[in-house]
């Protein structure tokens, strides 16, 4: 009788857990969407929302609703829409079992041939690049997943590259709609070394971590660039750059650049007379000139 009542109690415990099991699985799934894998069978752009049917191996198929939360990605490419979904696409996806609006459709696809390029931005668009290269002009697609490398620069993306850099493009040839092109999956700017100049002037305007301005001795005006990286060594007994001193500015710029940075300022400060000249008219209207250097008896 005791072993009896033993084995009911933990057949009923047994059943307990069964269920709380199934009913945290049941939770966990409503709170994650189901997921389908298969191969698009068909694609309905005139229901609203638009359609996706999807079947399995097992020629199982589900219907999906596409709406303007859903997230389609395509392997190498990044974000696409349903327009660039075509039939036999392999695709995972994930959706509402209620409503049936996929939250995420993802399209697997094996990368083609990969290759490395070098050369210069001749042209670039949101969605692409013209690379002008030692053999011509290649055109590149650009996606969501493509990396940006930029020297010095956390998050690039493709507003900091510019018609005239120069880069490397590794790329992988996949299938947009029916259309095999290269994808761009890492575009690097190769940083071009900076043009060199010393000039040396007065200082006509200043304004400081903004600009400087000199003239030189033939009367040519130069402007440099002024920031935080900008070094300013003054002769002993300047205290700071003023309109009328006499500097030497060590500057640089890149290429794709207008205009020089200074790196190092070097003041001396206002120019001394090279003497103290001194005139005097003779009485009969000659001007004569001490130079200051002392007279000398004749």
């Amino acid at each position: 009788m005791k072993k009896t009542i033993r084995l009911a109690l933990a057949v009923a415990v047994a059943t307990v857990m069964v269920l709380v099991c199934a009913q945290a699985a049941l939770a966990e799934g409503t709170q994650s969407g189901i997921e389908v894998k298969g191969s698009i069978t068909a694609i309905d752009k005139t229901a609203v929302p638009p359609t996706v049917t999807i079947t399995t191996k097992t020629d199982s198929a589900v219907i999906l609703k596409v709406d303007s939360n859903t997230v389609i990605t395509k392997t190498g490419i990044g974000n696409i829409t349903i327009n660039d979904l075509a039939i036999n696409d392999k695709v995972t996806a994930n959706y509402d079992q209620t409503t049936l609006i996929a939250s995420k459709i993802e399209v697997n696809q094996a990368l083609g041939k990969r290759h490395s390029f070098e050369g210069t931005i001749k042209s670039l668009t949101g969605t692409s690049l013209v690379v002008t290269t030692n053999k011509g002009d290649e055109t590149f697609q650009v996606g969501s997943a493509t990396q940006y490398k930029v020297p010095g620069v956390k998050n690039a993306t493709l507003s900091n590259f510019a018609v005239g850099n120069k880069v490397s493009v590794s790329t992988a040839e996949v299938t947009v709609g029916s259309t095999v092109v290269e994808m761009a999956q890492r575009l690097t700017l190769i940083p071009a070394k900076p043009i060199k100049t010393s000039r040396t002037g007065t200082v006509t305007a200043y304004t400081a971590n903004t600009s400087i301005t000199i003239q030189d001795k033939k009367g040519n005006s130069y402007t440099f660039i002024v920031n935080s990286n900008t070094k300013i060594s003054l002769k002993k007994g300047v205290t700071g750059i003023t309109v009328g001193d006499q500097v030497n500015i060590s500057a640089q710029r890149l290429p794709s650049e207008s205009q020089f940075t200074a790196r190092i300022i070097r003041d001396s400060g206002v120019p001394k007379a090279k003497g103290n000249h001194q005139t005097q008219q003779t009485n009969n209207g000659v001007v004569k000139t001490n130079s200051g250097k002392g007279n000398k008896n004749k």
